[in-house]
C-alpha cells in the first residue's frame, strides 16, 4: 500500500491467532494487542506524530469461528478487545471489517455450534452496531469463482497476490466513504 498508495501500514497479526484464545493460548485479547494499536496510534491523542487520519483497520472472528468459540464469546472478547483501543481525541477511526467469501459460504460448513459463515458476518455488523468501530462491508467483494480461483484465494479461504490487490482496493473504496 505504500509504494501504490502512498499509505503506511503496520500489520501487527499472527497467523492462526484468535480473539479469546483457545485451550489456554493467550489471544489477542489477552496478550494485549489492544496496548500494541494504542502505541502505534499515540493512544488516540494529538501529538506531532500522530497524524489525524489515522486508521485501525480490525479483520478478526474467523479463527474464533472455526474454532467453535461459542458467538455469545465471540461478541464479548470482540467488544471488550475494541474497548481496549484508546482514542482519547478521536485522532482514530476504527473499522472492523464483515469477513469476505470463503469455501465456507459454499460448502453448508457449520461450526460445532450449528453457526453458519454468514452468521459471523451478522454477529460483526452487530458488533459494528455498538459503536465501537464502524463497518466496512464486504458483500460482493469474491464471488463463489474468485474463492474458487487459487490466484485470488489460494485455498479458497486466504488471500493469493490477485486477492489481495482486489481486497486492498475495495478497502481503500470503502474507507473513502467515511
Amino acid at each position: 500500500m505504500l509504494l501504490e498508495e502512498n499509505k503506511s501500514v503496520t500489520n501487527i497479526s499472527l497467523a492462526g491467532q484468535t480473539m479469546a484464545g483457545i485451550d489456554g493460548d493467550g489471544g489477542a485479547e489477552k496478550d494485549g494487542v489492544g496496548g500494541a494499536i494504542n502505541y502505534l496510534t499515540a493512544h488516540g491523542k494529538t501529538l506531532w506524530h500522530a497524524a489525524p487520519g489515522t486508521a485501525v483497520v480490525v479483520e478478526l472472528g474467523h479463527n474464533d469461528w472455526f474454532s467453535s468459540t461459542p458467538a455469545d464469546d465471540i461478541f464479548d472478547s470482540y467488544v471488550r478487545f475494541l474497548q481496549s483501543i484508546e482514542n482519547t481525541d478521536k485522532m482514530v477511526s476504527v473499522f472492523c471489517v464483515v469477513p469476505v467469501a470463503a469455501k465456507w459460504d459454499y460448502d453448508g460448513h457449520q461450526n460445532a455450534h450449528g453457526m453458519t459463515y454468514e452468521e459471523l458476518r451478522i454477529l460483526v455488523r452487530k458488533i459494528a452496531g455498538t459503536g465501537l468501530c464502524k463497518p466496512v462491508e464486504t458483500s460482493g467483494w469474491f464471488t463463489k469463482d474468485d474463492v474458487y480461483n487459487p490466484l485470488i484465494m489460494s485455498d479458497a479461504l486466504h488471500l493469493a497476490a490477485g486477492g489481495h490487490r482486489i481486497y486492498k482496493d475495495r478497502l481503500l473504496q470503502a474507507l473513502s466513504k467515511y
